[in-house]
């Protein structure tokens, strides 16, 4: 009876223990339900799993989703918008530690989220061949760009940091579509003619525009998407390159880049007119990486992530300290609070191969 007893007390510690938010393991020592958000507030030296629901979202947790990208709001750093490969849109205002689920939005699977960043009930996403507008915080949605050709996907959505105005659509076919009227029209720009991952704006000159192609490499527009040249010719002597999987500007240091491919990390101080590799742990070509983030107030703070492993510099990539990822996943995405860089939020995602650029965005 005695240990009956004692039997009892062990399994309901263990309970409060493993209760909701904490890694839980099966006795295979296979993780489990080790997806959603994490977060850490010590620059990745620990990390909490965040995946409570509110009570009002018609669901518990959302620890076994796939997150395949976190979304801040520029004006509201408590603001997230994770993306689940799954399908749907959850979101929180309390720094990750409550979700619901943008239930307009449905369960098909959105590759592109855009908040806008004179406000933040103006929201754009990109599902299939088409993009949705809401202007009531997610409540309601209406359809402000449609691609005739069923096949083709919006991939990717950027607003102009100067001009609220613009809005820029890319597709999975490779074409650049413009807005300057906040979706209301649209006008074709240029067609790359490999899939849109990236649109970026440089942070010092909005003039400035760079698009990342998964099989074109990177482009850069000088003049606001009037001219295009290809920046990859001056990548040239970096075998796989061309095979982009990112690329992060540097907050704190103009002209500064990191380009995230196969080959691994190549660094610019001159807006891409001249390229320099960072010496990483792994030889170049050899591991997948997955996420990159540079510290938004410190340009020497980087972190990326492979299948199974953060890495962390403070010295701009001369040395690295390594942290094995808080569950089984990948960290499709690595995202730093602009306001409060010692936080990080992560994106936990299960992908069946280990090949980055798979995530559908």
């Amino acid at each position: 009876m005695k240990t009956k007893i004692l039997s009892i007390f062990f399994i309901l510690g263990a309970l409060v223990l493993l209760g909701p938010g904490c890694i839980q393991f099966n006795s295979g020592g296979t993780a489990k339900a080790d997806g959603g958000v994490f977060k850490s507030i010590d620059r990745g030296g620990n990390w909490a799993q965040k995946a409570s629901m509110a009570s009002i979202g018609g669901g518990k947790s959302i620890a076994g989703l796939n997150i395949k990208s976190i979304v801040m709001d520029p004006s509201d750093n408590q603001a997230l918008y994770a993306l689940a490969s799954e399908g749907g849109v959850y979101y929180t205002y309390d720094g990750a530690e409550s979700w619901r689920r943008l239930d307009a939005l449905g369960g098909g699977g959105i590759n592109a989220f855009l908040i806008d960043q004179r406000n933040k009930c103006v929201l754009f996403s990109g599902s299939g061949n088409r993009a949705a507008k809401s202007i009531d915080c997610g409540r309601t949605w209406q359809a402000v760009y449609l691609d005739s050709r069923p096949q083709q996907v919006v991939t990717a959505l950027a607003q102009n940091p100067s001009n609220g105005n613009i809005i820029y659509l890319g597709t999975s076919g490779g074409d650049l579509i413009r807005s300057a009227d906040s979706g209301a029209s649209w006008t074709p720009i240029n067609i790359f003619g490999s899939r849109i991952a990236r649109i970026i704006f440089d942070p010092f000159n909005s003039g400035i525009i760079y698009v990342g192609t998964m099989g074109g490499g990177v482009w850069k527009s000088d003049n606001g998407g009037a001219d295009w040249k290809d920046v990859n010719e001056k990548m040239g002597q970096f075998p796989e390159n061309i095979k982009f999987i990112d690329l992060v500007p540097s907050r704190s240091e103009p002209g500064t880049y990191i380009h995230v491919s196969r080959y691994g990390l190549l660094k610019t101080v001159d807006g891409g007119e001249d390229w320099k590799k960072i010496n990483l742990l792994t030889p170049p070509g050899t591991t997948n990486i997955y996420s990159l983030a540079i510290d938004p107030k410190d340009g020497k703070i980087i972190y990326y992530s492979t299948g199974s492993t953060f890495y962390k510099s403070t010295d701009g990539g001369n040395k690295w300290i390594t942290k094995k990822l808080p569950g089984s996943r990948v960290a499709a995405t690595l995202l730093i609070d602009k306001d409060a860089p010692a936080t990080i939020y992560m994106a936990a995602l299960r992908v069946k191969e280990q090949s980055p650029g798979v995530f559908g965005f």
